[in-house]
């Protein structure tokens, strides 16, 4: 009488809960991998934002220097149309003159940029401040 062999495999149970087990984690990786690319844009945005609000301030810079009495007025316009372009949502620029209060402050110049991100109720904003020469007294 020959001995039986018994075949050692997988059972059909065994690899269910293992392809349910590996469908799992691809699921995981494939949410890690979107948030990533969401959080990848969201930087995106705030770096196109910020590159927008330093060529405000070098412009303002170099018109200050250059003595021009408005030195907002002949930038404002191009730097609003850049931020609604390259921006999404509503995207708004504005540059706020905060005079000095005082003859040994200075001048300060508010450059904001808003917009709101894709899928986002929250309002995301960059502003930076510009301090122009003090007045003398």
């Amino acid at each position: 009488m020959h001995p039986v062999k018994r075949c050692r495999g997988f059972s059909l149970v065994e690899s269910l809960v293992a392809l349910v087990l590996l469908s799992l984690g691809m699921l995981g990786a494939g949410a890690m991998l979107l948030g990533s690319l969401q959080a990848h844009a969201a930087a995106l945005r705030e770096l196109t934002a910020l590159t927008l609000a330093q060529d405000m301030a070098d412009r303002l810079r170099a018109n200050l220097l250059a003595g021009i009495a408005d030195p907002v007025t002949p930038e404002l316009a191009r730097f609003a149309a850049a931020a609604r372009d390259r921006l999404p949502g509503p995207g708004d620029a504005a540059v706020d003159f905060e005079p000095a209060i005082g003859p040994a402050a200075a001048d300060r110049y508010a450059i904001s940029v808003h917009w709101r991100a894709p899928g986002d109720d929250d309002d995301r904003a960059i502003i930076l401040h510009l301090l122009a020469a003090p007045v003398a007294g």
